[in-house]
């Protein structure tokens, strides 16, 4: 930074030089206009304004003007009496003939006399001037002179006003670039502090969703803990049926076969009562029969039963578990949106800063 501002104080240095010199060749200039002077180029450009200027000035007056007026009248007067004759013959023709070359003369004559009148007007009013202007340019190289001075004490003013606007401008530079480097210490500063606030938001919504991630994944085990403790409760239940049912089962065999060993005691101890043992076997069978049927359609029912129960159970726990699955998303939906509003309402704050 050193190098370049003193590298661009030489370079202004060098640049006044250069100004100081061409304002020095100028007033020099200037000086010798004013003071030699070309008096002949200076006329003629005075004399050409003036001349102009002049012949506004005799346009205007009242005796052109009155010149101007008579001769609109008599063209006037010559076109009425052109539209009034009526040619009669051929001598009348002649004579309007002659009339009218007379008549064009006169009108000549006097265009002559009002050129002349003009011209002499003309010369009156520039000799006048003339001698005016005569006067006027004497006074002009005087005040040329004067003004020559003026000039050169007005640009040494401004030469001395420009050196010291050049020197504010540098001390303005200087304190602008001090100003700068302090603004941009400021702005890294700032920035800084917005990384950090975003680092922050950033590891809180990473904090936030890792125990939210985690919060769930503990529902879900404990969902399918649940599930496969209700899972092996009913094949529990299912297995304390059946043993239940071989139970019964067993029982029913064995108090066939003791029924079975009685009345074959019976049939060799009491020969004579076979008969009558027969017949009430027969009925004790039919009876047995019956009772099996009914004892088998009801434990049918019973199994028929217990197979709803089971359906509906799981149907049930199905249900529960999608109603919970459905409830948990919601859960999912409502976190994603508050994290979402975080994000947003946090972007909001720092797009305003």
């Amino acid at each position: 930074m050193n190098l370049s501002s003193n590298f661009l104080s030489k370079i202004k240095k060098k640049k006044k030089k250069r100004e100081n010199q061409l304002l020095n060749e100028e007033l020099n200039k200037i000086e010798e206009k004013w003071l030699k002077g070309d008096d002949k180029k200076n006329k003629g450009i005075i004399s050409s304004a003036k001349r102009e200027e002049i012949l506004e000035f005799i346009q205007k007056q009242d005796e052109f003007k009155n010149i101007k007026k008579i001769s609109i009248d008599q063209k006037e007067e010559e076109t009425t009496n052109k539209s009034s004759r009526i040619i009669k013959n051929d001598n009348d023709l002649l004579k309007e003939l002659q009339k009218q070359i007379e008549e064009k003369k006169l009108r000549q004559e006097k265009l002559n006399e009002e050129n002349i009148k003009r011209e002499e007007i003309e010369t009156t009013y520039l000799s006048e001037i003339e001698k005016k202007q005569k006067e006027l340019e004497k006074n002009i190289i005087l005040k040329n002179k004067e003004s020559a001075l003026i000039i050169k004490n007005q640009i040494h003013e401004n030469y001395l006003k420009k050196q010291e606007e050049e020197r504010l401008k540098i001390i303005e530079g200087k304190r602008m670039q001090k100003q700068f480097e302090k603004s941009k210490i400021e702005e890294l500063e700032k920035r800084q502090e917005k990384i950090m606030e975003q680092k922050v938001l950033y590891n809180y919504i990473l904090e936030s969703n890792r125990k939210h991630i985690e919060s769930s994944n503990e529902k879900k085990k404990e969902e399918k803990k649940k599930d496969e403790e209700y899972v092996r409760y009913l094949e529990e239940k299912e297995q304390r049926e059946k043993e239940y049912e071989e139970k019964i089962k067993k029982e029913k065999e064995e108090k066939e076969k003791e029924i079975h060993e009685i009345r074959m005691k019976q049939k060799k101890n009491v020969e004579l009562l076979a008969h009558f043992d027969d017949i009430q076997a027969m009925k004790w069978q039919k009876e047995k029969k019956i009772k099996d049927e009914q004892k088998r359609v009801l434990e049918e029912e019973e199994k028929k039963k217990k197979i709803d129960e089971l359906n509906n159970a799981r149907l049930i726990a199905l249900m529960e578990k999608k109603k919970k699955k459905l409830e948990q998303l919601e859960e999912d939906k409502k976190e994603a949106e508050n994290l979402k509003n975080i994000y947003d309402l946090y972007v909001f704050i720092f797009e305003k800063k």
